[in-house]
């Protein structure tokens, strides 16, 4: 667009012309904004805050081995002692019993008294060979249970020195993770102020293109980036240079789109750009490039966010990146001029 003063002499026609290249140009700002407004906040909205390691197990002191228990022999062998006692009780007297009916008589009390006898002794025996073997057994299994607690032991103390080992290598992992998360919070305010900037100038360039529509006179309708890149084209090529009649510029857009068309949003037209607008347009060319923009600043911001950059590194990374400095801040500085001139061409549109 060039140069434009007060000395500029135009028609009606060229100032609309003019006019709409400005809206054009806001519209872009505009587009460019939204869409990197809408980049950076995915990209801080994907950024992983959360410690990402876990504790190490500690070791759980395993119970002592117990040995069998082998009180069953005391008990087990005095029954078994009792029993013998009173059949060789009984049976030996039965056998000292005499004849004829006093004797055996004598011998039945006899055999009843020896086995009374058997059973106590017996019993006792039993008892005393069976305590003998529970100890036997008992020192036995004592030997074979220190073995196998003195083994347990060692185990665990493996496992606890094992422990101790991975608790230094989580603290120290966990402090790297903190520092990690610390520079990401960094990161992430940088991201957030470049945000919040691109947010201002949005709104800022919103403003001032509302009061430009205004002074253009142009209907609700068509205040869209869409409908004015047809509107640039149609008057750049000189098939209409006037906006009302059956050969206006209203009147050869709603030609070519539909009234949803239209009024897409900025997120709709980014992913179905192809869809709406036709190819062949020079519209469609436009909002290709503004594409290629977001792309590459999407790509620059991601470098940066995977990187280890300390906050003031990463300000300088953004500032530096060619494509938010020239390209996206030119643009803004530009509306000021864009304002300027539309208030020359708003003389010649009322005149």
């Amino acid at each position: 667009m060039g140069v434009m003063n007060n000395n500029t002499k135009m028609t009606k026609e060229q100032a609309l012309c003019k006019g709409i290249d400005i809206l054009l140009e806001m519209e872009k700002n505009i587009y460019l904004s939204g869409r990197l407004w809408g980049e950076l906040g995915k990209v801080i909205e994907n950024m992983d805050f959360d410690v990402n390691i876990s504790p190490p197990c500690k070791p759980q002191q395993p119970d002592p081995i117990e040995g069998e228990s082998h009180d069953y022999l005391v008990g087990n062998l005095a029954k078994i002692g009792a029993v013998a006692g009173v059949f060789l009780g009984f049976f030996s007297g039965c056998a000292s019993a005499g004849d004829g009916i006093f004797g055996t008589i004598l011998g039945g009390f006899d055999a009843i008294c020896y086995a009374f006898v058997g059973f106590f002794v017996g019993g006792i025996v039993g008892g005393i060979i069976g305590l003998i073997a529970m100890l036997v057994a008992q020192a036995s299994d004592s030997s074979e249970v220190k073995v196998a607690n003195e083994m347990q032991m060692k185990e665990y103390e493996k496992k606890c020195e094992k422990y101790e080992i991975e608790c230094q290598k989580y603290h120290f992992a966990l402090l790297e993770e903190k520092k990690r998360i610390a520079k990401k919070r960094k990161k992430k305010e940088a991201l957030d102020e470049l945000r919040k900037k691109i947010s201002d100038d949005y709104f800022r360039s919103k403003k001032r293109l509302e009061e430009m529509y205004d002074i253009m006179g142009i209907d609700m309708r068509f205040r869209n980036i869409v409908p004015i890149g047809y509107m640039q084209e149609f008057s750049e090529l000189g098939i209409s240079r006037q906006l009302e009649g059956t050969n206006g510029l209203y009147y050869l857009i709603m030609q070519e789109l539909r009234w949803d068309q239209m009024q897409y949003t900025l997120e709709e037209i980014s992913t179905k750009l192809s869809k709406i607008i036709n190819q062949n347009r020079k519209i469609y060319s436009v909002l290709c490039s503004i594409e290629g923009e977001v792309t590459s600043v999407k790509k620059t911001i991601s470098k940066i966010e995977k990187n280890t950059y300390e906050q003031t590194e990463m300000l300088n990374e953004i500032n530096k990146n060619e494509i938010v400095n020239k390209q996206y801040n030119s643009k803004i500085l530009a509306e000021e001029q864009f304002r300027n001139r539309m208030m020359i061409i708003s003389q010649y549109l009322n005149s």
